[in-house]
């Protein structure tokens, strides 16, 4: 991972270690301390400690991370105080959503998983498994995907308790995964929405554009509902919750000439934004 630290912010490529910290339930960052970090190294193996770690996985679809950096999204704001997260992560370099999605929910990248067409044809997920799979070898957590695409559903969710598709309809979406973290059994919960990446497509993929703007806020609101009805878990406060947010990629947009490097730090379609949550950083 490499980059420079700017007030808890990084550019990483992040997925393959995300992927990592989400099959063992811990927590990590970048490779560069923080004053504040919480230390973990006299912790028991999280695994064995897996009734009580659980994990809410949030996947946004072309969330370009300097659009949200920009928009001041008040609750990716809010919880950023408590989070490790970078604005520029860097996603795989084809920008395609089926090889990127993959990339987050396998663990591993494309000269493993082998997706790299839109319709998943001549994918190796037998030997690289979505981390569902992971979870279920190791532990008796529930597990439950909530997409607002089918062909993530569709092609790259297995080994879930509950999976749903929802037709491209954010709202739904929202409104499943609070239902789902109403359960006192609720463990390991997945969640992506699309609408971002619908509006940047339509519209332009920055923060300027105001309906790509109010995309992200709109998707922001959803979030907090999600916190919210997480923290009122009765059995909260007992709880170890890791929430993950991430996009899968950015979008294509016009980069200022002053501002490009040369490197795929100007490539507008590459840089995500991942955030990782717990109560504890």
């Amino acid at each position: 991972m490499i980059g420079t630290k700017t007030n808890k912010t990084y550019k990483c490529g992040l997925w393959p270690y995300a992927l990592f910290i989400l099959v063992a339930i811990g927590f990590t960052a970048c490779n560069k301390d923080f004053e504040d970090k919480h230390e973990f190294n006299n912790t028991k193996d999280t695994l064995l400690e897996a009734s009580s770690s659980k994990v809410l996985y949030i996947i946004l679809d072309g969330a370009r991370g300097k659009s949200i950096e920009a928009s001041m999204a008040p609750n990716l704001t809010k919880i950023k105080a408590n989070a490790n997260y970078a604005y520029q992560s860097v996603s795989d370099d084809s920008g395609l959503d089926a090889t990127t999605w993959a990339d987050m929910l396998t663990g591993v990248n494309k000269v493993k998983h082998q997706i790299t067409t839109s319709n998943f044809t001549g994918n190796q997920l037998a030997n690289y498994p979505m981390f569902f799979k992971r979870i279920k070898d190791n532990t008796s957590l529930r597990t439950a995907a909530f997409a607002a695409s089918t062909r993530l559903s569709q092609n790259l969710v297995s080994n879930a308790d509950v999976n749903l598709a929802f037709n491209d309809n954010d709202a739904a979406v929202k409104t499943a995964v609070v239902d789902e973290l109403k359960r006192d059994d609720a463990a390991v919960v997945l969640a992506e929405f699309n609408s971002i990446e619908k509006a940047g497509n339509q519209y332009g993929y920055d923060n300027v554009v105001p309906q790509y703007k109010s995309a992200i806020l709109n998707v922001d609101g959803y979030i907090g509902e999600l916190m919210a009805q997480l923290k009122s878990r009765k059995n909260y406060k007992n709880e170890n919750w890791l929430v993950i947010i991430a996009s899968n990629q950015g979008g294509n947009y016009a980069v200022d000439p002053a501002d490009n490097d040369g490197t795929l730090f100007s490539k507008p379609l590459l840089i995500s934004y991942i955030l990782f949550y717990n109560p504890k950083f």
